[in-house]
């Protein structure tokens, strides 16, 4: 995991475009850090999800569609998500960086990188004491990959109902909103804000 000025220096498809972005606006940018790609897909081979999900969907097919079997796959991926357990070292490291993020006693925003101009999707929750919640909502992020509808629209765009593991962000903040005057103030075409903090940035290039 990196905080955003580290994620600058990382390879993209590591940490994401919109990590390197928030790198560049310093102390513009809320607490925060971002979990590199590698962490989803080591949570996913610890506990064998690749495999136990394969077989769930097995039956599956992007031309013809069973809607019922689709549904119940996506149930039972979603219940592998929230039941799988992460490594203990992963845990320890988490942890760390929310304590060391000043992320403790606050609403913690839990994310996936923008990818539009639109709310993005997000699980909130409040770390006390060791921040345990935070586990919790990043595996229930996780989960919403498995989703009906997640899952309906990747069959339909890309014939397959697989997915590539992705970075996740985690910053400071509660409902954050659009700022059009100071996205377009930085040049970039959407700019999320929370408390004064740049918390999102949305930019196509």
């Amino acid at each position: 995991m990196f905080t955003f000025q580290e994620a600058r220096n990382q390879p993209l498809e590591r940490v994401g475009r919109e990590a390197q972005k928030l790198g560049e606006f310093g102390a513009q940018v809320g607490r925060g850090f971002v979990l590199e790609r590698e962490f989803e897909e080591e949570f996913y081979g610890s506990n064998n999800l690749p495999e136990r999900i394969r077989i769930l969907f097995k039956d599956i097919k992007a031309r013809r569609i069973d809607e019922d079997a689709l549904e119940r796959a996506c149930h039972g991926a979603t219940t592998l998500l929230r039941e799988a357990s992460l490594m203990d070292n992963a845990v320890q490291k988490i942890l760390l960086a929310v304590k060391n993020s000043n992320l403790l006693e606050q609403t913690v925003l839990v994310r996936r990188e923008l990818s539009a101009l639109e709310s993005p999707a997000l699980e909130a929750c409040m770390p006390h004491g060791a921040g345990n919640e935070v586990l919790f909502a990043l595996k229930k992020l996780w989960a919403q990959d498995w989703s009906f509808d997640a899952a309906l629209e990747r069959l339909d765009h890309t014939g397959t109902y697989a997915l590539e593991a992705r970075p996740t962000l985690l910053l400071a903040g509660a409902k954050p909103e659009w700022n059009p005057a100071r996205a377009t103030q930085l040049g970039v075409e959407g700019l999320l804000e929370w408390g004064g903090n740049i918390v999102g940035v949305f930019t196509k290039a």
